[in-house]
């Protein structure tokens, strides 16, 4: 059935004084459309109200006016009718040097890449799956990936900064679509050097992956990841096999909205906070935290999906983004949830990691 559901939705309100759900969003079919056309898309200010959330927004649509789902989210997400615990024990981290970074000369920025063993594994979500899960889920698939590296976090406000300085990656949005460093927007904002830079639009994100030495993502190497090389479980940090798939996702596991945003703390919070969370390779926040932008076009199920771990990247006009984030609830964390927007959605709740093949 389409996704939040309508009788489900409730006005869109901010943390502290609340967010308008009007000025939130985009009119996709009349500012959108004909931003793609012209090669452009301007972003939509927020205002703000008095109320105080019950709980977070997820908007049902990318293209029309939108509200938030009661008791699911703080933020944008979208309707599939559209386009729509154990602690984990983590192996040692491997750090690649610098200099094997890219066949390019090398770059300063200090990346910490963990390394994926290729598999099989079953993606997306089985028709009878007795949890909650979208039709853009289906047909569960199977397919083998490669093996490559990713990187441990979500790229950083300071790892960002480094490409800027270099002037191969632009600045992250500062106005705006809750952007500001006096709001949710991490950069140039105090303290945050160590939280993932957000405000980025897709083709920012693979700029800096690009001069970092390696690529966004594929859909299917992400989700491989997030199952901790691509185990039957519902959460990163879940244990294969159990009845459950895990224990679900609370602010013990991930940064999300479990009473308030962000856990709370009304933003993002530093990379690897949440260490419970982690995968069973020590990847953080594979679930919450940001959004994170992969290199597909959003199709609305899996009817065609390469079976060889690659990008899916025939044509479309939006982009997926995998993970959740500071402003969603359970559902929207699962390692399986898929979500889409345009490549130049420049928000507060995107962000991006990078992977690369390996040699």
């Amino acid at each position: 059935p389409p996704y939040p559901k309508e009788d489900e939705m409730e006005t869109i309100a901010a943390l502290d004084t609340g967010i308008n759900d009007d000025s939130m969003l985009i009119d996709h079919d009349e500012k959108n459309d004909h931003d793609i056309e012209n090669g452009s898309e301007d972003s939509d200010e927020i205002s703000i109200e008095e109320s105080q959330p019950e709980d977070g927004i997820s908007p049902e649509d990318n293209h029309h006016e939108e509200a938030s789902p009661e008791n699911e989210t703080f933020e944008e997400s979208i309707s599939e009718e559209e386009a729509t615990i154990e602690e984990n024990t983590i192996p040692e981290e491997v750090t690649i040097p610098e200099s094997e970074q890219s066949e390019e000369p090398p770059v300063t920025v200090s990346l910490t890449w963990i390394p994926i063993t290729g598999g099989s594994f079953l993606m997306g979500t089985a028709n009878d799956a007795t949890f909650t899960h979208n039709e853009n889920e289906h047909p569960q698939h199977q397919v083998t990936v490669p093996s490559f590296q990713m990187t441990k976090t979500e790229i950083t406000v300071s790892q960002y900064a480094e490409c800027v300085a270099d002037n191969a990656c632009s600045v992250p949005l500062t106005s705006g679509n809750g952007c500001e460093s006096s709001s949710y927007g991490n950069w140039n904002a105090p303290g945050r050097e160590n939280h993932p830079i957000n405000c980025v639009d897709w083709q920012q994100s693979v700029g800096f992956c690009t001069w970092a030495g390696g690529r966004l993502p594929t859909e299917a190497e992400w989700e491989y990841a997030a199952r901790s090389e691509g185990k039957n479980i519902k959460y990163p940090w879940a244990n294969s096999g159990t009845p459950s798939l895990g224990p679900d996702a609370t602010c013990t596991y991930a940064v999300m909205y479990d009473g308030g945003l962000g856990c709370n703390t009304g933003h993002t919070m530093d990379v690897c906070s949440k260490t419970l969370g982690n995968t069973q390779q020590g990847l953080c926040d594979m679930a919450g935290n940001l959004w994170e932008w992969v290199q597909d076009w959003y199709h609305s199920d899996y009817t065609g999906a390469p079976g060889d771990g690659s990008a899916w990247v025939d044509s479309g006009s939006h982009r997926v983004s995998r993970g959740g984030s500071v402003g969603n609830g359970p559902d929207y964390l699962r390692s399986a949830y898929r979500s889409y927007y345009y490549p130049s959605t420049q928000y507060y709740h995107f962000g991006f990691r990078c992977s690369r093949s390996n040699p």
